[in-house]
């Protein structure tokens, strides 16, 4: 019987595999897309500053910001502090090797797929200690084919999540092993995988949530085991932490990334905004932009109404079981929201769940199959509204979720692929490297990324001007060398707070305010809530000399500089 089981184990295991690669096939046939690019110019030595293979997630530094500014790889508005420093060296050494190895996007996709797929037994083999056979398998699936795998099994450089959870998974089990009891061979494994998960990137402190979870609700070793336990995950964090302290490493001046130790007001208030779209996102298996946009009551009603819809059965279903497997349950529950604590520094988004999905999958699980399979031996499940509850929360995870991941996958290879056209009409334009390039409006994409996309190396035009990222704006001639750009009332000339990667809130641009770089002068003439409304650009050279292309909704299109006097709209 056992060995029918253990069969069937690994049956449903390879049929998840199976699924997980029809839903996420899109995205790994996606070209490079973004950071990408980026990596491959360092990787090059075509990148302005040079990386080494430990370091490609090293985007932006003290040491370099005017260079980039210069090179304008950074735009004209980047906050004079900005630095934008990821402590991944793993993570970068295995894009490096990716590299060297071969260039076509493919093959470093199925790179990536081997992570999903080790992340994913690392998983199953956490669920195997508490839960059912049937129960596993519903987990297993249920973090399988989440939507959070989505972004970084098809963005190359967000591969980063899928080595933490890979060696995380694996660390977690080892120190649970070791903490109730087992070898120090245990601990010793734990410590170990840790580091290699710390070394991979900074999601792996959210690993830290589910080893402070079990302390509170797990079993109750001796003091001395457990803190040792809880040191196998400590030390390395704190090794990484300050290794991150010691070489310069974080995040600074930027709205998108929010420091809590240099940027604590910023993070501290936009903090619950962000935690409850992150769970949102967790529990209901969405990607739920439309929560960034609610009022304060809407945002609380709506946390009451999902919290209460998902306690009552969980709780039930806990209820049901032994006293050890509701301390799991508690365990996990708590442990995947203390895990999104650390996520909540950057703009939300289902791609930071995945080491929450690892507490969540099995609690679902565990509430699934006590309503839908019953123990015979056990009073049969009331039916109320709780079995309502339990068929959405099914829906949401089983159907809605997997729907999601690959909607999210085509989506991905969408957005890929018309980056990839755009840059190669914007290559066909441009024609060589000593082109002087103004793009008067953009999309974010465009800014750092796409004058790495030009040339096959990576190397950069000559100059390469981002004057705006609005929508709409109307340019008007000035003089030889001069124009100005004004953008509709109430919006500004790039987002603001957690939009604007390039610039944080804490530093507004004001009228009067003048940004020198090299070739260009900007001076802002009008100001605004939004930012700037109205910008003089002078260049150092007439502007018929220069490239004028936007960037549109359909792809980008030349808008050469109207003759003096005169104005023209600058649409998508």
């Amino acid at each position: 019987m056992a060995a029918r089981t253990t069969l069937r184990q690994k049956l449903a295991t390879k049929v998840i595999f199976v699924i997980g690669l029809l839903l996420f096939l899109p995205g790994l046939l996606s070209p490079y897309w973004l950071d990408d690019y980026v990596h491959k110019a360092m990787v090059r030595g075509t990148f302005p500053s040079p990386r080494s293979p430990l370091d490609l997630y090293n985007f932006v530094t003290d040491g370099d910001r005017a260079l980039l500014i210069d090179r304008g790889v950074l735009p004209w508005w980047t906050h004079p502090h900005l630095t934008i420093r990821f402590f991944r060296p793993l993570s970068s050494l295995l894009r490096w090797v990716d590299y060297k190895v071969s260039d076509l996007p493919a093959l470093h996709h199925a790179h990536s797929f081997v992570w999903w797929v080790v992340a994913v037994i690392g998983a199953r083999s956490l669920y195997r200690r508490w839960l059912s056979p049937r129960a596993t398998w519903i987990a297993t699936a249920i973090f399988a084919l989440a939507p959070c795998h989505a972004i970084p099994l098809s963005w190359l450089a967000n591969r980063e999540v899928l080595v933490s959870m890979a060696f995380g998974t694996f660390a977690l089990g080892a120190a649970l092993n070791f903490r109730d009891g087992g070898r120090a061979r245990d601990g010793a494994i734990a410590f170990v995988l840790f580091s290699f998960a710390m070394l991979a990137g900074e999601y792996s402190l959210a690993l830290g949530g589910y080893m402070i979870a079990f302390d509170v609700f797990g079993k109750r070793p001796a003091f001395g085991r457990r803190a040792l336990a809880v040191a196998t995950f400590g030390a390395p964090a704190a090794a990484m932490m300050i290794a991150k302290r010691a070489l310069g490493f974080g995040n600074a001046g930027s709205g998108f990334y929010r420091d809590p130790f240099t940027q604590s007001e910023a993070f501290f208030s936009g903090a619950p905004r962000r935690l409850a779209r992150l769970l949102v996102d967790a529990w209901l298996a969405s990607d739920s932009d439309w929560v960034a946009d609610m009022n304060v009551w809407g945002l609380g009603a709506l946390m009451l109404a999902v919290g209460i819809g998902i306690a009552i059965p969980v709780r039930r279903a806990l209820s049901a079981h032994d006293a050890e497997t509701r301390a799991v349950g508690k365990a996990l529950l708590a442990g995947s929201l203390l895990s999104l604590l650390p996520m909540v520094a950057v703009l939300p988004s289902p791609r930071l769940l995945g080491i929450a999905m690892i507490g969540i999958a099995p609690a679902v699980a565990l509430t699934l199959e006590h309503t839908w399979f019953p123990d015979p031996s056990q009073p049969a499940p009331k039916a109320d509204y709780a079995g309502v509850l339990v068929i959405l929360l099914g829906f949401f995870h089983l159907v809605h979720g997997p729907v999601t991941s690959l909607l999210s996958a085509r989506f991905f290879y969408e957005t890929s692929t018309d980056f990839v056209e755009r840059a190669k009409w914007l290559r066909q334009r441009v024609g060589s490297s000593d082109a002087k390039v103004v793009v008067a409006r953009a999309g974010w994409q465009v800014v750092l990324f796409s004058p790495f996309a030009l040339e096959p190396d990576g190397r950069l035009p000559d100059r390469w001007w981002v004057l705006s990222l609005v929508p709409h704006a109307l340019m008007l001639r000035r003089g030889e060398n001069t124009i100005d750009l004004v953008v509709p009332k109430g919006r500004g000339y790039f987002p603001t707070g957690p939009d604007d990667l390039f610039r944080s809130e804490d530093l507004p641009l004001h009228a009067g305010d003048e940004i020198t770089v090299p070739g260009l002068r900007a001076t802002v003439l009008e100001g605004g809530e939004s930012g700037p409304g109205r910008v003089r650009f002078e260049f150092d050279q007439k502007l018929e000399s220069l490239v004028w292309v936007a960037d549109g909704k359909d792809n980008w299109r030349e808008v050469p500089p109207p003759q003096l006097g005169f104005g023209m709209p600058i649409d998508p």
